[in-house]
């Protein structure tokens, strides 16, 4: 073994940063990981703090979408990582360890002019593309996202 530089997590600081790997610094081959502020720690102990943050974070993201849930929002749910995206209902209860679930998102829309030679540029509203046409709009077109197109991996 040896000393090397890598990433770590920082238990106190709660985050990744750079850190120096000291071999040997708490006995035979464990190591003792060196932050930039001077601190040292176990190895061990930082990779159990990254573990506590990754349970952290994903708990408030089960509560983000659970309360999402409360406040009347649409909540999906996939039984598995190839699943498609269903509506999540009044009817179902919460399986965090057999599925997915996430807000679901509505699709993006944007209003261009068109042109007997292209296309304008993009806008969030008609009104907004119709104050910035010329005489030789033929017309405002919308753009509606196809959400199942391509799911995302959340």
């Amino acid at each position: 073994m040896s000393n090397y530089i890598d990433k770590a997590f920082h238990p106190i600081k709660k985050e990744v940063q750079e850190a120096y790997y000291r071999d040997d610094y708490y006995g035979r081959h464990r190591y003792g990981i060196q932050f930039d502020d001077g601190s040292i720690f176990p190895e061990e102990s930082c990779e159990e703090a990254a573990k506590m943050n990754d349970q952290i974070e994903k708990t408030k993201k089960q509560i983000e979408v659970m309360q999402a849930f409360a406040d009347g929002e649409t909540v999906e749910f996939r039984a598995s990582r190839e699943g498609r995206w269903e509506k999540f209902g009044n009817l179902h209860g919460w399986d965090w360890i057999l599925c997915d679930y996430r807000v679901k998102r509505e699709p993006c829309v944007v209003y261009i002019n068109r042109y007997e030679y292209g296309y304008g540029s993009p806008f969030n509203s008609t009104e907004d593309a119709r104050n910035n046409q010329t005489k030789q709009c033929l017309g405002v077109i919308r753009l509606v996202e196809d959400m199942d197109w391509k799911e995302d991996e959340e």
